[in-house]
Order: C-alpha cells, then structure tokens, then sequence
C-alpha cells in the first residue's frame, strides 16, 4: 500500500478528486485495475484538515529503486505533485 498525507492549507473546503501515479488514475495504474483507496473519492477536505489517503494494490505495481509522481487532484482541477522513490 502506499499512504498519501492531504493538509488542505487553503481558505475554504476543497474536493479531492482523484489521485494520479505518474500521470495515470490510481484505478488504472497497472493493467489489472486492482488499485483501491481510502477514504473513497471524491472526499471533501475542510480548511485547516489533513486526511491520509491509502492506496492498497492486490498485485504489487512499484519496482524497486524507481521514482514515482504521485499528484493530488482537486475538483476544480489543481493538481499537486509529491515525487518518491520506492523502497529496495
């Protein structure tokens, strides 16, 4: 599973949408869509709150040693991008 930390640091509620890995929803990252995340999504994040969203794959997608980008989707369409490395 991979954890993703959300502080929305904004002025009002924001939506997320959708995360991305590498550019691809978290539903289709691998060719056997078994991608899940928790909470589900769309999730609504108050000014001022963290969630930690939890993405479990049945089937292991990450190679060892490779980067990553993972980006956060909002409703309106921002995106922001966190870059990590998976573990040896």
């Amino acid at each position: 599973y991979v954890e993703i930390k959300v502080t929305n640091s904004g002025s009002g509620t924001i939506t997320i949408s959708d995360i991305l890995i590498d550019g691809t929803t978290y539903k289709n990252f691998n060719t056997t869509d078994n991608g899940s995340v928790t909470p589900s999504l769309p999730d609504d994040l108050d000014k001022g709150e963290t969630e930690t969203y939890t993405i479990t794959f049945t089937t292991w997608p990450f190679q060892s040693g490779a980067k990553y980008e993972f980006t956060i989707v909002t409703a309106k369409g921002h995106q922001f991008s966190y870059q990590k490395t998976a573990p040896y």
